[in-house]
């Protein structure tokens, strides 16, 4: 499993599941106490949660998870491809590949990075929409994960829209 933290992504291991939902992990990466934590499996499977500890265990860490109740109204789907994206208040794109989607946001990969609550307009090759970026953080490949949440509905690329 993956875990992402502030700092990036943990490899991790899940050692346990109690009956409250609380995860442990073993990771080799420290997670402070209080970090948001978002877990990804190989699978469909994900979750965020805030770390309750984090406890030295030999060469690793165990960590505890309290899981966020399950947000999502609708399904993500893995997917890939490229898109474009850029602020609101730019004219700068940035080309972005696709990691998953909903119907209410995306998860990218880019070379920018993006400001947290920076509004956005992500644009393929056929719709558009605009969102607001919720996380944006460096991967291991000097890139940044970025997801957005969508605050419109898609629109037909030959819309003509007029952005103030």
């Amino acid at each position: 499993m993956l875990l992402n933290a502030q700092d990036g992504p943990a490899v991790g291991v899940m050692r346990d599941l109690d009956e409250t939902g609380n995860l442990q992990f073993e990771t080799a990466v420290h997670i402070p106490p209080g970090t948001r934590v978002d877990v990804q499996s190989d699978g469909d499977f994900s979750a965020s949660g805030n770390a309750m500890y984090c406890r030295p265990s030999g060469n690793t860490f165990m960590i505890g998870i309290r899981l966020c109740p399950n947000r999502r109204l609708e399904p993500r789907f893995e997917a890939a491809g490229t898109i474009r994206l850029r602020q609101i208040d730019s004219a700068d794109w940035a080309s972005a590949d696709v990691r998953h989607i909903s119907l209410s946001g995306t998860g990218l990969t880019t070379d920018q990075q993006f400001q947290p609550l920076t509004l956005v307009r992500v644009e393929t090759s056929s719709w558009f929409r605009f969102g607001k970026v919720c996380y944006c953080y460096p991967t291991d490949d000097d890139r940044y994960a970025v997801g957005i949440i969508f605050v419109t509905e898609s629109f037909d690329r030959s819309t003509p829209v007029v952005e103030t």
